[in-house]
């Protein structure tokens, strides 16, 4: 991905399993997203949880009304992460990644991609997501996006 500005070197700071558990907690965050798998998501996400996409405020109850129950028919949706920093202050974490994403809806194919960043925190030793904030950087235009 080409990015405008500043751009540093990855920076990990934190055990490799706090790290790992970080980025599988934000990776199930999004394949529940994608399967509209909302005990994933859920699983993947830490009590106050919020998202802010598109100048809008999602909380758990709004994403869940966002995504439904049920993957439509003919979507499908891949992920792919590019972390470029994790930074981990005992049971909180922030984290900055790219994301591309491959989104077939109705047989019509679209590459997307956002610039991230997140906290994250950790529940009983596992990892979850707390905060996020998406700002599209590239990619084709989605109908209602």
């Amino acid at each position: 991905m080409h990015t405008k500005g500043y751009q540093e070197k990855k920076v990990f700071i934190g055990k490799e399993s706090d790290i790992q558990g970080i980025q599988e907690a934000l990776k199930g965050f999004y394949e529940g997203l994608s399967e509209h798998d909302l005990k994933t998501l859920e699983a993947n996400t830490a009590p106050g949880y919020y998202l802010l996409e598109h100048g809008e405020y999602w909380n758990l109850d709004y994403t869940r009304q966002k995504i439904g129950h049920t993957k439509p028919e003919g979507f499908a949706r891949s992920n792919r992460f590019d972390f470029k920093r994790i930074e981990v202050f005992g049971d909180d974490a922030f984290a900055v990644w790219d994301l591309h994403a491959k989104i077939v809806r109705d047989n019509t194919v679209n590459h997307l991609c956002w610039l991230e960043s997140g906290s994250f925190k950790a529940i009983d030793g596992i990892w979850k997501v707390h905060f996020l904030h998406s700002t599209r950087t590239t990619g084709d235009q989605l109908a209602g996006s």
